[in-house]
């Protein structure tokens, strides 16, 4: 199924148009079943289901920061599974994609609980049915932390875990660094979005305008807005407890980490060495690839998506294909 290395297309030789391509380069439209699923705090969480034969295996995928089922990487997954007939299922992480929720509080990079939610109704639905995940930047923060804090857990039998930022403070950190900060101001403006939908709706907000238009850093955003909404001292606090990879010793199902040493957003020193990882993990770094890009060539003209090939490649002892 293809090489192990990544090589990029000539044109796309730097990680931050490997980024861009990654992001923009359209993998056409799977339509998907929305299963809305009622919350005890009041709020509604989204699964965007695609269709299979009864008993088809589950391919679980978690999106990254302010992405949804339309995200090009996970558009690319859906193909994948459509074309082996699996079923696939993704969760839109509260607040995310646009979409207005009914409380304050939203997602974050530590916030565990909603992957188990919609891990526990996928196994209501299709109980004992092979179920594998792959999380992708902040979804992959989010399933390594899971699989950490929930080592005995039944439901995901093997994982992969895109461009997981692994230490969030060095993150923040990257983003308002040089080129970074044009990242960062794309997050960011897309948080504050949300959070001036939710302030217009009077919702009770750690913020006011005047708060919300200071904030320029994905640090203050944290500081200011994700650490008092989700109960956090500050964001210190919050990249602290958040952050996957003190959790990674304690995964116990086959993981693969893919990731890149020119990724502009996370910061090669934070990447684990293979040295530090349990024989459940697997690391694969490649020398090119971007955040969740890794697109390459194959003759004149035709773009590979390496990703949808390495992925499934490790995923396949856990699937019928």
């Amino acid at each position: 199924m293809g090489s192990e290395n990544f090589q990029p297309c000539m044109w796309l030789a730097n990680g931050h148009l490997q980024t861009w391509a990654g992001a923009l380069f359209p993998r056409g439209h799977q339509q998907t079943t929305l299963v809305q699923i009622p919350l005890p705090d009041g709020d509604t969480l989204e699964l965007h289901e695609l269709e299979a034969p009864k008993g088809a295996p589950i391919l679980f995928l978690l999106h990254g920061l302010e992405g949804s089922v339309q995200s090009a990487y996970i558009q690319g997954m859906l193909q994948y599974a459509k074309a082996h007939q699996l079923r696939a299922v993704v969760p839109h992480l509260r607040g995310s994609s646009g979409r207005i929720n009914h409380i304050p509080q939203s997602y974050h990079a530590g916030k565990t609980l909603d992957v188990e939610i919609a891990l526990n109704t996928i196994h209501t639905r299709y109980p004992g049915v092979a179920c594998v995940a792959v999380g992708y930047s902040l979804g992959a923060n989010l399933l390594l932390k899971y699989l950490g804090e929930q080592p005995t857990q039944q439901y995901i039998e093997a994982a992969v875990a895109v461009c997981a930022p692994f230490d969030l403070a060095a993150t923040a950190a990257r983003l308002n660094q040089g080129v970074g900060k044009i990242y960062e101001h794309a997050f960011v403006a897309s948080l504050k979005q949300m959070i001036a939908y939710k302030l217009a709706l009077k919702m009770p907000m750690p913020v006011d305008w005047a708060e919300l238009a200071n904030i320029k850093t994905m640090h203050d955003f944290d500081d200011k807005v994700t650490a008092p909404l989700h109960n956090f001292l500050n964001a210190k606090d919050y990249y602290a407890q958040s952050s996957c990879l003190q959790f990674l010793p304690h995964i116990q199902i086959p993981t693969l980490l893919i990731n890149a040493e020119d990724d502009p957003i996370i910061p090669k020193e934070v990447i684990p060495k293979r040295t530090e990882l349990n024989a459940q993990i697997k690391l694969d770094l490649q020398q090119y690839g971007g955040h969740v890009g890794f697109i390459s060539c194959q003759g004149v003209g035709k773009l590979h998506y390496w990703l949808e090939e390495r992925i499934p490649r490790f995923l396949a002892p856990n699937l019928i294909i």
